[in-house]
């Protein structure tokens, strides 16, 4: 069984769409934020006190792309572009570029202008980096083109890796600010049944602010 340490609107959302479009069985622990200071238990299981996490048998991921391209190599291909396609390449770039060029945009905007407390705060910094945030929408906007769907004409786990910045692009008011086939794409990704079925899941499930009795502890056999 693959356990899943998530939190909401944080990363391991890419994994959590993942497992649920792939249909794979996985259980949850639904962690509160930030979970370093809410629920300190999970530095045992995590050091870096960041989600997701993902457990696998001995296998341990902290990256959400990785942990994306991990669950399409090892249990479900459907999500992944075979090397053979022509457009093998265009998907690696695309999954990549959704975490290393879009993501760090908005995490400093989300930081610095709604995490961090008031005297803290930097909207000089958070104006900066929402323009670079539009850039790289912009740059989306040009490479999805008419498409429904960045490659192959089928959701990818790319789509889902970019999709994920959406969730905090809205959080923060800026989806208005995209181009319009960025906005349309969005709504068609929102409305995958796998997606609703996230929002479901993180709005049902219990808050883990004590260490599960029954989770298995490092070097135990874990499931």
């Amino acid at each position: 069984m693959l356990t899943l340490f998530h939190g909401k609107n944080s990363r391991a959302l890419r994994v959590l769409w993942t497992l649920e479009e792939l249909n794979l069985p996985y259980r949850l622990v639904y962690l509160p934020f930030p979970p370093r200071m809410r629920a300190p238990w999970f530095l045992e299981e995590n050091p870096l006190g960041t989600m997701p996490l993902l457990v696998d048998g001995d296998a341990r991921l902290t990256e959400s792309v990785a942990i994306c391209q991990y669950l399409c190599g090892k249990y479900d291909d459907r999500l992944a572009v075979a090397p053979s396609s022509p457009e093998y390449g265009e998907w690696l770039m695309w999954t990549v570029f959704a975490e290393a060029t879009m993501n760090y945009t908005l995490s400093v905007c989300l930081r610095y202008g709604w995490i961090e407390r008031k005297e803290n705060r930097k909207p000089d910094v958070v104006e900066f980096y929402k323009t670079r945030f539009e850039e790289k929408a912009a740059y989306l906007s040009e490479g999805l083109g008419s498409r429904k769907y960045l490659v192959e004409s089928r959701p990818t786990i790319a789509d889902i890796c970019v999709g994920y910045n959406f969730v905090l692009a809205e959080y923060v008011g800026y989806m208005d600010d995209c181009p319009a086939n960025v906005r349309d794409y969005w709504e068609r990704l929102k409305a995958m049944p796998s997606y609703q079925r996230c929002l479901e899941v993180e709005r049902t499930a219990p808050l883990a602010l004590e260490r599960p009795d029954d989770l298995p502890r490092q070097g135990s056999g874990r499931a």
